[in-house]
Parts: C-alpha cells; structure tokens; sequence
C-alpha cells in the first residue's frame, strides 16, 4: 500500500468513526496538554476539530496551486482559539457537522492528489518557528494523524487534551 492510499484509508477511516459519533454533551475536561496547559472538554476538541480540518486543507490546497509557505500566523492562532473556546455554548450537532464536514473536505483533498504530490516542498510556519517539510510530512502530521487523536479522544479511548 502506497503512503497516499493508506492516508486515504485513515481518513475514511476518521469519517466513518465521526459518522457513528452520538451527542453526548461536553463532558469533562481532560488533563492539561503538557505543551500549551490547554484542558478540553468534548465540545472544545470537536470545536477545534471543525476549525484545523478546512483550515489546513485549505493551505495544503494552497501548497499544490504553488505557495512556498503554509501555517499560521497571529491571526490564524486567534481564530483556532475563538473557535476551541465558542463550542462550549455551541450546538452539539452542529459541531458534529462541523467536524464531518471538515474530515470530507479531507477526504476529498487526498483524493485530488497523486503520489508524487506528496514529496512536494513548503515552509511551514507556527509558533514554533518556520521550519521546511514536505506535504506528505503534513498531511500525515497535522491532518490525517492528528485527527485520528481526536477522534479517538472523542470515542472516549483517551482523555481531551489539546
């Protein structure tokens, strides 16, 4: 199996556990995130969750149509926390759509590419700093595994962390 064809399948994968995700209510937050102290409840991570999903698709599709630089900047970083701290009075199902929503968006991204697009260079900005990786590194490290964390921290498999 191709790196791209087991992409796919993780994020089929994601889709169809999302699917099958019943409301709930936010529950409990979980441990603080040993990087930022962040502690989440469900809704914070589904919130989260339907923000970074087109946010990021959006700039690997940005990267194919030839941007030397993905990432966020400032503002990036307050709207992934306007969206983290808003779930909390949001509609349970409207942030499963959300989340759906986004992980189609997803899928059909990893549709569009070839094999050969995933050896594709960037910058990647954040807080962090800039550092250089490839599009294949970014889908599987800020899409694709990412998400697979918090579906199963939304499954109930691990405590919301950030």
């Amino acid at each position: 199996m191709s790196n791209l064809q087991d992409l796919r399948r993780r994020a089929a994968d994601c889709a169809r556990r999302l699917d099958e995700l019943q409301p709930r209510g936010p529950g409990e937050p979980g441990a603080p995130d040993p990087a930022t102290g962040e502690r989440w409840d469900r809704f914070n991570v589904l919130g989260h969750v339907g923000e970074m999903l087109p946010f990021w698709t959006g700039e690997m599709r940005r990267l194919l149509e030839g941007a030397s630089e993905v990432g966020r900047d400032e503002d990036g970083y307050v709207r992934r926390e306007a969206a983290i701290a808003s779930a909390a009075e949001a509609d349970e199902a409207e942030l499963l759509h959300a989340a759906r929503s986004g992980t189609a968006g997803l899928v059909a991204l990893l549709d569009d590419l070839s094999e050969s697009d995933l050896n594709r260079v960037a910058l990647r900005r954040g807080r962090e700093g800039v550092r250089e990786s490839t599009l294949g590194d970014q889908l599987e490290q800020t899409l694709v595994g990412h998400l697979e964390e918090h579906v199963a921290q939304l499954e109930g498999s691990s405590s919301p962390t950030a």
